[in-house]
């Protein structure tokens, strides 16, 4: 059985705040975008030849494009007292909390991304248990706010 390396165990000061996103997306979304292909050629498969080529190489793309998007900007996050951890498929990356810029709610609900001063972004999503609360509170600012506190983010 193969260890983990040192900095993607869980500490004991660590708190999880967003996980069991990332993994699960991307199988949904690969196995999507595949069906979705292959489903796209079923129906064509009367028209020409060219055209069936053509939707079919652009819905592939499309769909990749997003499948590797997503699959490289979601991430798992803990917090200890000092950083921030997040996990994505690049690897694990820690950083200090003061250098995140803002944290801010994305298109769908349980869905936020932090911003770092040097501009670079992490989306996540919250603990299912949080995001179900969410969800069913409709209460997200509220959550956002929670949330903002908890990583000492004061927005300017």
């Amino acid at each position: 059985m193969k260890r983990k390396p040192e900095d993607e165990r869980l500490h004991e000061n660590e708190e999880i705040i967003g996980a069991d996103y990332t993994v699960i997306l991307q199988w949904i979304i690969l196995v999507g975008s595949t069906l979705f292909s292959l489903f796209t050629g079923y129906i064509l498969r009367d028209t020409p030849f060219s055209g069936n080529l053509f939707l079919i190489i652009f819905c592939v793309l499309v769909f990749f494009i997003v499948c590797i998007w997503r699959l490289f900007s979601f991430a798992d996050v803990s917090i200890s007292s000092t950083h921030i951890i997040y996990r994505k498929m690049t690897g694990t990356q820690r950083r200090l909390l003061t250098d995140i810029k803002s944290i801010e709610s994305g298109i769908t609900i349980g869905n936020y991304y932090m911003e770092f001063i040097d501009g670079y972004k992490v989306y996540f999503r919250l603990k299912n248990s949080e995001f179900l609360s969410t969800f069913f509170s409709n209460d997200a600012p509220a959550t956002l706010e929670r949330l903002r506190r908890k990583l000492k983010v004061i927005e300017i």
